[in-house]
């Protein structure tokens, strides 16, 4: 049986295993809570500073169209394309009356530039191929180039430009500004926080336009760094319907971050807004670590606690149990002055280990008495106190022993007497019995040997039954096989029948050819005679021929004679043989059956003898029972003699306690 384990362990083991699931649950569900909202915090943070720039930016870009589009249409109105020279003073005059407007120019479908700074350019430089010229002539709306190196002021900028068209609408030429984007790197620069938030400019390349890391800016010889060359990772991050969502990526130092995205409306400026997940997986970390301290705590707390109250309620408790299983022991001398009662169950249940203490050694100091009185011989003695609940069923079971006792050595007094006559007609029964088995011994003795010789004269005729059998065997066997040369001898003979007939018609074939020789030759000599002189020779050769063939057809016949006294012989000889098969067909069945009868005798005779083998068997063991019989019944007259004496001896001593 397994060991239990104590109420204490068991209340610490529940109270520790619920306060751990309880924390560690509400941990989680804090953390849990805590991540989601840090979460949704950094993206609104990343949301929110990406739709401020948006807006810094979209102000920034339609205060300078605001510009670009009053002045087309003031020169658009005033016809002032008709006069170049006079176009170039007024837009000279405008120069620097907007902020981050550098210059102002205007590129004619002629190939003429007209510059704000009176700038000329080389003869290489063609209006028309520029892609500002173009891309403005084919937009129905002012474009915003990439930024560059300006030609003339060598800084950074980027040009805003929009076509001209005349009074019947046909373009001829485009007015174009040049923007310093130091308002807008400011702009950038301004969006950063010291919790890491920060935001920067691309184009759809991923060129990075504006940055307020120097180093991913855009650098002093106009040259400007790739994305795709840093460590960032913004996989599926450039899709317009994504706009404005805030999603997870790696920036340009590799760091992981929250990202959102904007496009600048009429460029193609990325404005990306980025927030470092570390300082949100700080905070959840700070979270966790303050949820351990808290379980710790607790855990600490509770243990002193639940520890404080095992002590006091618990403890007690397992003393009473170790009493009792002291008790259990046999151990009544029990002490409960140092258990503490600190509350009302355990006062009452040290009460009624006290009470049960006591009753039981009362209880068992009379049972102890009772049982000594009847060990000594007095069976008068009864309880005397008063046994209370179950123990009420040993008073009257001791009662009821001792008066049964009484009436037990009655009762074998009486019974020693009769066993003491009935010992004595037992041993004279068992003298009788010693001499009829004696006897019995006797007999059984010359049943066996005469049994012995029975079963020796049939063994000995069984063998030679036995050697009948095998004689009989034999035969049919060689009948059988005397069987079989006459058939193969009655097969040889149809063979020979068989070849004989076929000899016969080879012989009429012989015969036949014969018949047709003589004819031939027959023939053959009336043909010479016709023929003459010239056919005599050939009438002799005919004349031989018809001699040989009448030969051949009387030695054919005397063949064909000699064969049927042949055919005549092999018929008799088959007859003959069949003869011969069928009595050889009557000795086999008579052998056979001769076989089967001695076979059914050897197998009675052999069934006899294992009869009386086994009746010599039992013979045998039957004479050792009676031998063991005879043993048992001189042990049967002596025990029965002891009995006697013992019975006397018994009688004696029941008188005794009686009479006592």
């Amino acid at each position: 049986m397994l060991k239990q384990k104590h109420l204490s362990q068991r209340i610490r083991f529940m109270t520790n295993s619920l306060i751990i699931i309880l924390v560690l649950l509400n941990t989680t569900i804090q953390v849990t809570k805590l991540s989601r909202i840090e979460v949704e915090n950094a993206h609104n943070n990343v949301k929110q500073t990406l739709g401020i720039t948006q807006a810094q930016f979209n102000g920034w870009v339609d205060e300078k169209k605001v510009f670009l589009e009053t002045l087309i249409n003031s020169i658009e109105f005033n016809q002032s394309y008709l006069d170049l020279d006079q176009l170039e003073h007024e837009i000279a005059s405008l120069s620097g009356t907007v902020k981050d407007i550098s210059t102002i120019y205007i590129g004619t479908n002629q190939g003429r530039l007209i510059h704000s700074d009176y700038w000329r350019p080389s003869a290489d430089f063609i209006v028309t191929e520029r892609m500002w010229y173009i891309d403005a002539i084919n937009s129905d709306t002012f474009i915003m180039t990439p930024p560059y190196l300006d030609a003339t002021t060598g800084g950074i900028v980027a040009s805003m430009a929009q076509k001209i068209t005349n009074n019947s609408g046909q373009p001829i030429g485009v007015l174009s500004i040049d923007i310093t984007l130091d308002s807008l790197i400011n702009l950038i620069s301004s969006s950063e926080t010291d919790e890491g938030l920060y935001a920067f400019v691309v184009n759809e390349a991923g060129d990075i336009l504006m940055h307020s890391d120097p180093t991913l800016a855009p650098q002093a010889d106009g040259s400007m760094i790739n994305l795709d060359s840093t460590k960032a990772k913004y996989e599926d991050f450039f899709v317009t319907e994504r706009a404005n969502e805030a999603v997870t990526g790696i920036n340009a130092a590799g760091d992981s971050v929250y990202s959102a995205f904007t496009l600048v409306p009429n460029t193609d400026w990325v404005i990306i807004t980025n927030y470092p997940t570390k300082y949100t997986t700080q905070t959840i970390v700070l979270e966790i670590l303050v949820a351990l301290l808290i379980f710790l705590g607790g855990l600490i707390f509770s243990t002193i606690a639940i520890a404080n109250f095992v002590k006091k309620y618990i403890t007690p408790i397992n003393q009473v149990a170790n009493s009792l299983t002291e008790i259990s022991k046999g151990n009544l001398n029990i002490n409960t002055a140092n258990i503490p009662r600190s509350s009302w169950e355990i006062d009452t249940l040290t009460d009624s280990l006290v009470v049960v203490t006591n009753s039981l050694n009362m209880y068992i100091k009379e049972i102890s008495d009772i049982l000594l009185n009847y060990a000594n011989g007095d069976f008068t003695a009864v309880p005397q106190q008063n046994y209370v609940g179950s123990f009420s069923a040993i008073k009257t079971s001791l009662t009821d022993i001792s008066h049964s006792l009484r009436e037990l050595l009655a009762d074998t007094n009486h019974s020693a007497t009769e066993v003491s006559t009935a010992a004595n007609n037992i041993a004279e029964s068992a003298g009788e019995l010693a001499d009829a088995t004696v006897s019995q011994a006797t007999l059984l003795s010359e049943f066996k040997e005469n049994t012995h010789n029975i079963a020796t004269d049939i063994i000995n005729s069984i063998e030679d039954i036995d050697n009948s059998y095998k004689s009989i065997s034999e035969m049919a066997h060689k009948a059988n096989e005397s069987k079989e040369v006459a058939n193969n001898m009655e097969s040889a003979m149809n063979l020979i029948s068989s070849s004989t007939q076929e000899i016969l018609k080879i012989i009429n074939q012989v015969e036949d050819i014969a018949s047709q020789t003589n004819l031939l030759a027959l023939n053959a000599s009336i043909e010479a005679a016709r023929a003459g002189e010239a056919g005599r020779g050939f009438t002799i050769v005919a004349s031989e021929v018809r001699e040989l063939s009448g030969k051949t057809s009387e030695i054919v016949k005397t063949i064909y004679d000699i064969i049927n006294t042949n055919l005549d012989s092999v018929k008799q000889g088959e007859e003959m043989v069949a003869l011969t098969t069928n009595v050889l067909d009557n000795i086999i069945e008579a052998s056979r059956e001769t076989a089967i009868v001695s076979k059914n005798i050897r197998d009675n005779a052999l069934n006899q003898r294992d009869a009386l083998q086994d009746m010599t068997s039992e013979t045998n063991r039957l004479a050792q029972d009676i031998s063991k019989n005879a043993a048992i019944s001189e042990e049967n007259v002596a025990i029965s003699e002891e009995l006697s004496t013992q019975a006397n001896i018994l009688k004696s001593k029941l008188d005794k306690f009686i009479i006592d």
